[in-house]
Order: C-alpha cells, then sequence, then structure tokens
C-alpha cells in the first residue's frame, strides 16, 4: 500500500512539474523596453557632472504598464554635504502637489560622489483619465493616452525618442 502512495506521489510530482514547465517559465507579467541616452557632460551648481539617463517601460501587448526613470549624476569632485542637500533639494521637489498622485514613486541614493534618483509611474495605479485632463502638469498624459484612458506603449515610445533616448536592442 505504501509503495502505490508513493507511485502515486511521483506521478502526481511529475505532472506538476511538466505544468509548471510548459505554463510557468514561459509566463511573463510583462514585456520590457529598456530606453538610454549616451552620458552628457553638464554642470550642476558650477559644479561639473556626468549624467546618464535610462527609462525602462513595462508592458502587455499596446499597454504601457509602468515606467521607471532613473538619472546618474556622477561628480567629478564633490564633497558628501553637497550631496546630502542636492538630495534633499530634489526630494522636496518631486514631493510638490504637482507629483502628489497615486502611482507615482521617487527615490535616491548617494554612493561615491554620485547621486542617482529614480522616478516611478505605476500607470496600473493612477488615474489616467484624470491626469489626461490637466493641462499644466509636469506629465504628457494627454499625449500618451488611448480612448479608453490606458497609456500606449507605442505613444510613449514615440515621446521617449523623441526626448533623445535610444531604444536597447
Amino acid at each position: 500500500m505504501i509503495m502505490r502512495e508513493a507511485s502515486i506521489m511521483k506521478k502526481i510530482i511529475l505532472v506538476v512539474l511538466l505544468l509548471f514547465i510548459i505554463t510557468g517559465c514561459n509566463n511573463k507579467k510583462f514585456d520590457v523596453a529598456i530606453y538610454t541616452r549616451p552620458p552628457i557632460e553638464s554642470k550642476v551648481y558650477d559644479k561639473e557632472v556626468l549624467v546618464q539617463q535610462e527609462t525602462t517601460i513595462y508592458y502587455k501587448g499596446e499597454y504601457a504598464k509602468k515606467l521607471i526613470f532613473k538619472e546618474t549624476m556622477k561628480f567629478n569632485s564633490i564633497d558628501k554635504n553637497f550631496l546630502e542637500n542636492y538630495s534633499k533639494m530634489t526630494r522636496e521637489t518631486f514631493s510638490n502637489d504637482v507629483f502628489n498622485y497615486e502611482g507615482f514613486g521617487y527615490k535616491d541614493n548617494i554612493y561615491e560622489g554620485t547621486f542617482e534618483y529614480m522616478v516611478t509611474l505605476d500607470y496600473q495605479k493612477m488615474d489616467m483619465k484624470n491626469l489626461s485632463e490637466i493641462k499644466d502638469g509636469f506629465t504628457a498624459a494627454a499625449e500618451i493616452v488611448t480612448d479608453d484612458y490606458q497609456v500606449s506603449y507605442s505613444k510613449l515610445n514615440d515621446l521617449i525618442v523623441a526626448q533623445g533616448l535610444e531604444k536597447n536592442k
């Protein structure tokens, strides 16, 4: 009896593993598109800096679900107090009411003379109908929203490329 139950359990485990391999491994939640811009030499408060930008879009079919914008600023010579003050100022800017929307996120990081910040727009949580009706705001929502108030991946792609970022292959 125990041998028979062990044999049945082995068959069940084999079937579960087979189903996982067939369905689970190919079941991606979202496709990902990454856009970058070559590093740009710039100045921030008369301090020389190398700026790199990356935008990642998570999408499914024609609809963008989330966008993450990351900017990395590597300063040639800088003191930690300057970076901490710059971080505080940037955080205060992104905590303004104009950015106070569900689905909007901001975080930053300081390391080895580098200031990095990341802005997340989770379109699944944002009220895109409301945002597309705002005339003066941080977002170009009206340009990228479809008739059913979802974010068009192709329109978002075109907007990002027009800003000088290139889609990685």
